[in-house]
C-alpha cells in the first residue's frame, strides 16, 4: 500500500504540538521513539518540523502514542486534543473507501454520524489521491 501524505500542513506547528503533548505526558523522546519504533533523532526531527512530508500513517502513530486526536495535530480542530471518536472515524473511512469503489458514496456519507466534516473531506481527499496514484502507476 502506498503512503498517503498530508499536503498543506505546517510541519513546524505539528512539531510544536508533538513536543508540547509529549512533555505534557512527561515522556522522553526516547520513550516516544521506542513506541514508534524509530530512532530518537527521528522524534527530534518531527518535533523540530524538519520532516517535510509527513504521512498520515505516521501522524496516526504519533496520535496513538500520545493519545491525541489527529485533527488537533494537523490543525483542523483547535479544541480537540484527546481521542474521542477514533473508532467512528476509522470505521467511517473504511466504509467510505468501499462506497467510493462501489459508486455508493451518498449512502456512506449519510451514515457519517460523529465524524466531523473536515475529517470527511480529508478522508475523501486521501482516497482520491490514492486512486489517482493507482491510475498513474498502472502498467
Amino acid at each position: 500500500m502506498k503512503e498517503v501524505f498530508v499536503i498543506g500542513i505546517d510541519n513546524i506547528e505539528i512539531g510544536k504540538k508533538l513536543c508540547i503533548e509529549r512533555k505534557r505526558r512527561e515522556m522522553s523522546m526516547k520513550e516516544v521513539a521506542l513506541l514508534l519504533n524509530i530512532h530518537e533523532s527521528g522524534v527530534q526531527r518531527y518535533e523540530a518540523g524538519l520532516v517535510k512530508n509527513i504521512s498520515i500513517d505516521k501522524l496516526k502513530e504519533f496520535a496513538k502514542v500520545l493519545n491525541l486526536d489527529i485533527a488537533y495535530l494537523i490543525g483542523a480542530d483547535k479544541n480537540a486534543t484527546d481521542i474521542n471518536t477514533s473508532d467512528d472515524i476509522h470505521s467511517f473511512a473504511m466504509d467510505l473507501m468501499k462506497g467510493i469503489q462501489a459508486n455508493e458514496t451518498e449512502s456512506v456519507l449519510d451514515s457519517a454520524g460523529n465524524v466531523p466534516q473536515y475529517l470527511i473531506d480529508l478522508i475523501i481527499s486521501a482516497i482520491k489521491m490514492d486512486e489517482q496514484q493507482k491510475k498513474i502507476t498502472k502498467p
